[in-house]
């Protein structure tokens, strides 16, 4: 999830390939089907405040991935 962390190793990596962070953002947004964006913090705030509601109270327990369907690992 983008956030100060992200944006760091961004800064950092892109250093190293010789792109500027922007431009690696966009790369591994590239690599997320759901978006062509790394998920915001937004997204999962607005996942928990989902759990959090009403809406969700059928729910007992699951695993939420928000990530836009990219995994680490693959």
């Amino acid at each position: 999830m983008d956030g100060e962390p992200v944006r760091q190793y961004l800064e950092a990596d892109s250093g190293r390939q010789g792109i500027t962070a922007d431009a690696l953002a966009d790369e591994i947004g590239k690599q997320i089907p759901l978006r062509n964006e790394i998920p915001r913090e937004e997204d999962c705030a607005t996942a928990s405040l989902f759990l959090a509601s009403d809406y969700a109270r059928a729910i007992t327990g699951a695993h939420l991935d928000v990530n836009g369907g990219f995994f680490l690992g693959r």
